[in-house]
């Protein structure tokens, strides 16, 4: 009687896991499959007439190859608890969550790809929105303030040819004013260029960051060296933004939070992707202590559009050792 109860649980147990919504798979403590239901396999495209020749195998050897074969790793080191929350498998976008059970160990297999594409067009949206904030801003600053400026300037040097024998102390304060203003127009022209970078749409990504560079870079103070073996190819017009933008940030970052003395960039052209690295010699960070770091120096804006163009963000520091940081976006071939 106890034994058919048992095996009634055991069925209805099976039955339960091989009509779940999500990718389930059960192994033992060798970890080889001995249950594997229809969604796992579509999520990591294993045909489902071969799965019941799949009790018996060694997991591993049939998942699909991953960028950094972290799922095998986690589970050849006998690390039977982990979380996976976004890995890149068989085409899709997969989140995987392993457990250990009685006797062996349940990984669960989501497909979010319908997830990511949603939350890609999210930041999508709202970064189009910043960029067209920032489109306007300038264009407010070039069409509005800086006309002002010059009428301002005309007007000075009208009153001031209007006096016949000045004082010294009034050509001293009608040159103060000249300075005044002529040092606005120049703050005026660096934030238009710094919210709407024409050199970027004019002549491309590599001449942008080139300049970004030989501008931020402060003689006595701080070097920025620039590097490329990108040779001025042009890529799509929201990457090649996106990456200026998380360009900026990072210097601002090596600038401001660092305290470098010296910054290196580079920009590396792959076939199938590009990637920009910056690297300074600051006092770097515990990385883990990066949430607390994640707000002050804007890891959070770089994170969204990373996650907005597909791409790969990986950051390196410690203690007194300086920060490099490398991102890479697919670009096609």
């Amino acid at each position: 009687m106890a034994s058919s109860l048992i095996r009634g649980k055991e069925v209805f147990l099976e039955s339960l896991i091989m009509t779940m919504p999500v990718g389930m798979i059960a192994l033992d403590k060798d970890l080889r499959i001995t249950l594997i239901n229809p969604r796992a396999c579509e999520n990591l495209e294993i045909p489902l007439q071969e799965a019941d020749r799949l009790p018996g195998r060694f997991l591993p050897d049939l998942l699909p190859e991953e960028r950094d074969g972290e799922v095998s790793k986690r589970l050849l080191k006998g690390n039977y608890r982990f979380d996976l929350t976004d890995v890149r498998m068989a085409g899709k976008d997969l989140s995987l969550k392993c457990r250990p059970i009685p006797g062996g160990v349940l990984l669960t297999v989501m497909n979010i790809s319908k997830l990511k594409e949603i939350e890609i067009n999210t930041y999508h949206a709202v970064l189009e929105g910043q960029e067209a904030e920032r489109r306007r801003l300038a264009r407010e600053i070039h069409d509005g303030i800086g006309p002002l400026l010059s009428v301002l300037r005309l007007n000075i040097e009208h009153l001031q040819s209007q006096v016949a024998q000045p004082s010294e102390s009034l050509e001293t304060g009608f040159q103060h004013v000249q300075d005044i203003i002529h040092q606005l127009t120049q703050d005026m022209r660096n934030i238009a260029h710094t919210l709407l970078p024409a050199i970027l749409v004019d002549f491309g990504l590599d001449t942008a960051l080139q300049q970004l560079c030989g501008k931020l870079s402060v003689k006595g103070k701080v070097t920025i060296d620039f590097y490329s073996s990108n040779q001025e190819h042009r890529f799509d017009p929201s990457i090649e933004l996106g990456l200026y933008r998380i360009g900026q940030e990072l210097l601002n970052n090596a600038l401001k939070h660092a305290r470098a003395r010296s910054i290196t960039m580079q920009l590396i052209r792959h076939e199938k992707s590009i990637v920009l690295m910056v690297e300074d010699d600051g006092r770097g960070f515990d990385p883990l202590e990066l949430d607390t770091h994640t707000e002050g120096i804007g890891l959070k804006d770089i994170n969204a559009r990373i996650k907005s163009m597909n791409g790969q963000f990986n950051l390196e520091t410690g203690p007194g050792q300086g920060v490099l940081v490398s991102v890479e976006v697919p670009v096609g071939g």
